[in-house]
This record gives structure tokens, C-alpha cells and sequence, in this order.
């Protein structure tokens, strides 16, 4: 899915939506927001304003510009003209501030948008498209068609070095180390920069729905960040956690949360932490133990 430019860094709580409507052949769709995020955040960050859609054919003409009002986006009564092949959404303010994006597809007889807070499209909707079974839209992730490593009721390590586990950024600055869980970490040191550039993401893939305990190993000589900001997404949310990792040279607790069955559910962690720069930030192992159903 293609992203806008000028993304700006993650909110503290996230926000996102899937929207399907159906539509093409310029008839008239409802938009059903739906999916992962909290939709009083979206409703609150567009009370007042407007959604503009751009709706788009083959080569990427436009082919007609629309207004709407935002008040209620769960229920967005749209015409998509004929031709339309994909729809760009963003959504302003009352007082004409952009705070909302989302883009899509129009797949057959539906309009498949992810939308989001424009500080967490790039980071939660790149990889993410969405479905529609019956009258509900869900997510669904078409670049992992089955999971790396299943995540059972039974203690689950993912480690830095295993198929569940990605880094990325300035190659330069991502520094692997004989240390850490299993001998093994990456580090690079914190910015403050408003954007992520170096970063590890732990995907997750769950066989049972619950409530789970997530730890991170943070090996002192290199997870030295006391601020190091790490994101879960889980269930329908996406929560913001504040870890000290300089205090524990072993386990340290990231949190406690309801996760669903199946994937499209990760922990992030960027070097943009709310601390001072240039200190020791360490991507090591991910512990999950299952508390409760």
C-alpha cells in the first residue's frame, strides 16, 4: 500500500481504521470504519472538520475531489465515480489542520482504505490491507501468509536473531554484539530525532487469545536508554510503553495486554526516544508468557 509523504513520528496512542464501502460504478457506499484503534480518538481528532477524498483511476488521474464531514466517519456516505480504482482520504480539522490520512484500494465491488492519524500511517498501515467478511471489514496482513513462530500458552521467546525479529535504518548505526539473550543483541544509540531511523520490530502471531505478559531482555553494558519507547500493538489498539532499560541487566517488564488470535500484532521499538541522545538502546530478546485467558 502506498504511503503519503511527510509522515511525522507515532502518538502516544494510536489510531487506526479500516474502511470498506462498496461502490466502482458510481454508485453510493457507506464507509464502515473499523479495525484496529479506537474510534473516539479518530472522532475526536476530526470533531467538527472534514474529511477530502481524492478518488483516482487506472493511471492515477483524479477523478473527482469531495468534501465530507468528519463527524462521524463510521458513517461516510460516499459516491465513487466509475473508474475509480483507489481513494485518498484526509482528514482536517475545523480549522483546516490535516490530522487524519488514509489510502486504499477499490478491489471489485468495495473501497478497502486504511486510515490513520498521519503520525502513525507509515508506521502501522504500510503492510497492513483490510477484508470484508459479511457486513464487518477486518485486517489482514498479505505480505505474511503464515506466521514466523506461533505463539503458544506456553512461554515464548522471540530472540533478535530469529525469523519473527526485524531491524532496519542506517546500516552504520545497528551494531550487533556477543552479548544479551542467547549471546546475541543488536544496539544503536538514541536520537532526537522527531522520526524513527533505526528500529526493531518483534511480529507477533498468536495460536490463543488472552491476556499476556511481555518482557524485553536488556543486558546493561547496551540497553543503557532509560526512556527506550516501545509500542504493542494488540487486539484493536496500539499502546505506547516507557521502559528504563538501564534497570535490569536481565528481564524488564514491558506490560500486560489482551492480545487477539492471529497475527498483524507486534512490539516496536525506534531509537527517537523521549530521553536524551546518544545513549545505549538495545534490540535483544521479547519474552511472552500467557497470564489468563
Amino acid at each position: 500500500m502506498a504511503r503519503p509523504p511527510s509522515l511525522l513520528t507515532l502518538l502516544t496512542a494510536t489510531v487506526l481504521a479500516s474502511a470498506c464501502g462498496t461502490g466502482g460504478d458510481g454508485s453510493t457506499a457507506r464507509i464502515d470504519v473499523c479495525g484496529r484503534g479506537d474510534r473516539r480518538q479518530l472522532a475526536d481528532a476530526l470533531a467538527g472538520g472534514t474529511l477530502a477524498l481524492t478518488f483516482r483511476g487506472a493511471d492515477g488521474q483524479v477523478l473527482l475531489l469531495r468534501e465530507a464531514a468528519a463527524d462521524s466517519p463510521d458513517l461516510l456516505p460516499v459516491a465513487l465515480p466509475a473508474g475509480t480504482t483507489s481513494v485518498d482520504i484526509e482528514g482536517l480539522t475545523d480549522l483546516g489542520t490535516v490530522v487524519a490520512t488514509g489510502t486504499g484500494a477499490v478491489l471489485g465491488s468495495r473501497a478497502c482504505v486504511c486510515l490513520a492519524l498521519i503520525e502513525d500511517f507509515d508506521f502501522v498501515c504500510s503492510e497492513v490491507s483490510c477484508t470484508q467478511e459479511e457486513a464487518s471489514c477486518s485486517f489482514f496482513d498479505p505480505l505474511e501468509p503464515a506466521p514466523c513462530q506461533l505463539i503458544t500458552d506456553t512461554e515464548t521467546i522471540l530472540d533478535n536473531d530469529t525469523p519473527c525479529v526485524s531491524t532496519g535504518g542506517t546500516a552504520g548505526f545497528l551494531r550487533t554484539e556477543s552479548a544479551g539473550f542467547g549471546g546475541s543483541l543488536v544496539w544503536t544509540n538514541t536520537t532526537d530525532s522527531a522520526s524513527t531511523d533505526n528500529f526493531a520490530r518483534w511480529d507477533l502471531v498468536f495460536e490463543t487469545a488472552g491476556l499476556y505478559r511481555v518482557e524485553a531482555f536488556t543486558a546493561a553494558e547496551f540497553g543503557q536508554a532509560s526512556e527506550a519507547l516501545y509500542r504493542v500493538a494488540h487486539g484493536s489498539f496500539l499502546s505506547s510503553i516507557v521502559v528504563d532499560q538501564s534497570a535490569s541487566d536481565e528481564w524488564s517488564l514491558i506490560g500486560d495486554f489482551e492480545f487477539d488470535a492471529g497475527g498483524v500484532q507486534f512490539v516496536f521499538l525506534g531509537d527517537n526516544t523521549n530521553g536524551p541522545a546518544g545513549v545505549h538502546l538495545a534490540f535483544d530478546a521479547i519474552r511472552l508468557t500467557r497470564i489468563s485467558p
